[in-house]
């Protein structure tokens, strides 16, 4: 998500869809999700113990077919949190567990 240019770069790993989701709600982020009435938009809104409450939401879409979010995507999906939320990579770290698309 926060591209390091390191040798053991590991932003450029595809995450599954569901894994980002539960890495944003982890309580250290505190994102909450909601999925609106069909279509892919998920809206993350910090919620009212999160470090980032009241600096309002984003909007970020599944991917589809697959729900896997590749290396390019990922980027994207930091640039813009660095933007609203001035998040940086250390702030956001997958679990060791969660990395990847295989679990």
């Amino acid at each position: 998500m926060f591209p390091s240019r390191g040798a053991d770069d590991i932003s450029q790993i595809p995450i599954k869809w569901d894994c980002f989701v539960l890495a944003m709600a982890d309580p250290e982020v505190g994102f909450v999700a909601r999925h609106g009435a069909g279509g892919s938009a998920v809206q993350f809104e910090p919620n009212e113990t999160s470090k980032w409450a009241g600096k309002g939401k984003i909007v970020f879409h599944r991917p589809h077919p697959d729900s896997v979010i590749d290396a390019v995507m990922l980027s994207s999906m930091g640039k813009q949190m660095r933007k609203w939320f001035g998040r940086s990579g250390e702030s956001f770290v997958l679990e060791e567990k969660e990395k990847g698309v295989k679990a």
